[in-house]
């Protein structure tokens, strides 16, 4: 990273990861936050809270700058996708008995 942060380029890209970095942190624990909070399951808390965040980017982008800014194709699939497949894993892998506590049988 020493070699990346010398030039005006390689400072960018290092900012950049370290902020892509963040925000998925920072955004996976809101999201679990909320879903342990409200008693729900993730992937349907994520499902809510994308489509919270773009269509929040869509009407701020409206009244803004009268047109649609920062919202892509990526980011209505990733709004649409990534929800489901948290769903779809947790179906197939629930970690919850791996960190169950054995119950003692009292004698």
């Amino acid at each position: 990273m020493q070699l990346l942060s010398k030039s005006p380029a390689g400072r960018f890209v290092t900012r950049l990861l370290i902020y892509i970095f963040g925000m998925i942190i920072l955004a996976t624990g809101i999201v679990q936050a909320i879903a342990d909070f409200l008693h729900q399951k993730v992937g349907d808390v994520k499902n809510f809270f994308d489509t919270f965040c773009v269509l929040t980017t869509l009407v701020l982008g409206w009244f803004g700058f009268h047109r649609i800014v920062g919202l892509g194709i990526g980011s209505v699939a990733a709004m649409l996708g990534v929800g489901r497949v948290i769903a779809l894993v947790n179906h197939f892998y629930d970690p919850s008995p791996l960190f169950a506590q054995e119950e003692s049988t009292g004698a």
